[in-house]
């Protein structure tokens, strides 16, 4: 980032009216305009956005009489804005700060937005997070992966392919922030480009699951009755039905396929939901006996149900508080999932010496560039290298 002068800033009409001031042998005026562009190289390395502050200023001048005095004039000048200005241009100011009238004028980008791109460009160049996406979207071995799926066209590509139209590349889903493995996908050069820093929705595309699920699936026969019956939506009381046993979650524990209590077509299903009936689907309820030992062969008729229109529970109807609740937190959940690319093995990635001329044999590099053209690598590039062997 650097922060600009421009070439017409000499006739510029602020610049000029502190500039006059020497005609009178007060050199405060350009005193003002070396301490505006200091403080405004200062505000660019620090990413404030054209804010400064006195503390800074004092850095500069090493005198606090003499800092304040040269703002003072800068902001008489209108090259900045103190506490309480008038500018609608330009956004309040703290106490004990000043502002670069017009910063964001100048093509400056914001300070977040520059934090955002160095910090997504660190991730995208450490070799642990780009070992733990290979190894979650990964098609063969996870400790030694070579071969992947894009994302989002589920296009295979392989890691050594450095030259085609699908050479793998990292992206970032999400391309507003830099949070780590779980906003890295692997993509193709084709996908990485059309997605371009917009999100999968805007670009018309879809992050698709990884090829395997890092997170082990839940045993169902781990599951307790209990846990099972309180992870269940609360269905609404139903009457009671003549010759109809109500099965609790409790007793659901003891019913198993192949036993002699129940067929194997209609047995329930370890950690089965409270309030689900057994066997297939329009198949009545227990008959009565099934807890004492006692298989019976005929089921006691179901009274017929007329089909009528409920009262209150209309399309327009309103759903009950608790029904609210659940849908708005599956709403966050489905909202906070959208852009999540899934949890990464760990996996232990070789690390790197900290100078890139560490080994290096022979005589001294004439190359004049610092990166290569290719790979953006510090030169001597080591991709390079790999491909000339």
């Amino acid at each position: 980032m650097f922060f600009q002068v421009d070439d017409q800033f000499h006739v510029n009409q602020k610049a000029k009216e502190l500039a006059r001031k020497a005609l009178m042998n007060d050199v405060r005026g350009l005193a003002a305009v070396g301490l505006w562009t200091i403080a405004g190289s200062m505000c660019q390395a620090a990413l404030t956005d054209g804010v400064t502050t006195v503390e800074d200023l004092v850095s500069i001048t090493l005198n606090h009489a003499v800092a304040v005095e040269l703002a003072g004039l800068l902001v008489s000048a209108g090259l900045w804005h103190a506490e309480g200005h008038a500018c609608d241009r330009c956004p309040k100011v703290a106490t004990g700060t000043y502002l670069f009238h017009d910063w964001f004028a100048l093509g400056y980008d914001k300070g977040e937005q520059v934090k955002t791109k160095r910090a997504k460009a660190k991730e995208l160049k450490d070799p642990n997070l780009i070992a733990a996406v290979w190894a979650r979207d990964c098609t063969d071995d996870p400790a030694n992966p070579a071969v992947g799926l894009c994302r989002y066209c589920q296009t295979e590509v392989r890691r050594q392919d450095r030259k085609s139209e699908i050479r793998p590349e990292m992206d970032h889903v999400d391309p507003r922030k830099a949070c780590g493995v779980r906003n890295v996908v692997l993509a193709c050069n084709k996908c990485n480009r059309t997605k371009a820093t917009r999100t999968p929705e805007q670009a018309g595309m879809t992050l698709h699951p990884a090829p395997r699920s890092q997170e082990p699936a839940q045993d169902a026969e781990n599951i307790s009755p209990a846990l099972a019956a309180a992870e269940a939506p609360q269905a609404p009381a139903r009457p009671a039905q003549p010759n109809v046993v109500q099965i609790r979650p409790a007793d659901q524990a003891d019913i198993r396929p192949g036993s002699a209590l129940i067929s194997e077509e209609k047995a329930i299903p370890v950690g089965a939901r409270a309030g689900t009936r057994p066997g297939g689907a329009g198949q009545g309820g227990v008959p009565e006996g099934l807890r004492d030992g006692v298989t019976q062969t005929e089921h006691a008729p179901r009274p017929s149900r007329r089909r009528g229109k409920r009262r209150g529970r209309g399309k327009n109807a309103p759903a009950a508080p608790g029904q609210q609740a659940t849908q708005a937190g599956q709403h966050q959940n489905t909202l906070r999932s959208q852009h999540d690319a899934g949890e990464a093995p760990a996996v232990s990635a070789p690390g790197r010496f900290g100078s890139p001329w560490h080994g290096w044999i022979g005589k001294p590099s004439e190359v004049t560039e610092t990166t290569c053209y290719d790979h953006n690598e510090e030169q001597p590039c080591w991709k390079c290298s790999e491909e000339s062997a």
